[in-house]
């Protein structure tokens, strides 16, 4: 339906990050489905809103960075392949952060999420 739709424009600009921020979050258990990939991102809030601002942050800020360079050919931002590294990283980072250095999450671990983000995209244009 978006397929059409263009990106400049404020209204569809903001569905399609949503669709493509989902889908991203959906990928890594092989799911190319904007639902399913909220239903996805609920099941990481539920346990640990924590992980799940992690998710957020991560895979937001790689999303946003994909379609300001557009590193990508736009199939793989559309299925959100290209952007998903950065739900990895911000779900694994603020997973892991407080058992590896036995702390609280820090404004440290979240500005680590948005550079790990950032070069997530960079690194998956280089693949």
């Amino acid at each position: 339906y978006l397929k059409n739709k263009p990106l400049s424009s404020p209204a569809w600009g903001l569905a399609h990050f949503v669709n493509i921020f989902l889908r991203a979050v959906g990928q890594p258990a092989f799911v190319n489905n904007p639902l399913l990939g909220l239903i996805i991102l609920v099941a990481i809030f539920l346990p640990h809103w924590e992980v799940g601002l992690g998710c957020v942050l991560g895979g937001g800020v790689a999303t946003l960075t994909e379609l300001l360079l557009g590193l990508h050919p736009w199939g793989l931002v559309t299925s959100g392949v290209a952007p998903f590294n950065g739900v990895l990283v911000g779900t694994v980072i603020s997973l892991l952060y407080p058992a590896v250095y036995h702390t609280d999450r820090t404004p440290e671990m979240w500005v680590a999420i948005f550079l790990g983000a950032v070069t997530s995209v960079f690194f998956a244009s280089a693949f």
